[in-house]
């Protein structure tokens, strides 16, 4: 999933290469952003 922010992929584009839905690729970005920034809170990084 890193091609969304690293190749400016689109949500279709990764979809695409992946074999996963749409709703699926943002569903699984949306957690993963929400898991970096409860650790980068707990490492003492605020955001």
């Amino acid at each position: 999933m890193t091609g969304r922010y690293f190749y400016m992929d689109s949500v279709k584009e990764i979809a695409g290469y992946t074999g996963l839905s749409e709703a699926n690729v943002k569903t699984t970005l949306h957690r993963t952003r929400k898991s970096l920034k409860a650790y980068l809170e707990k490492e003492g990084y605020s955001l």
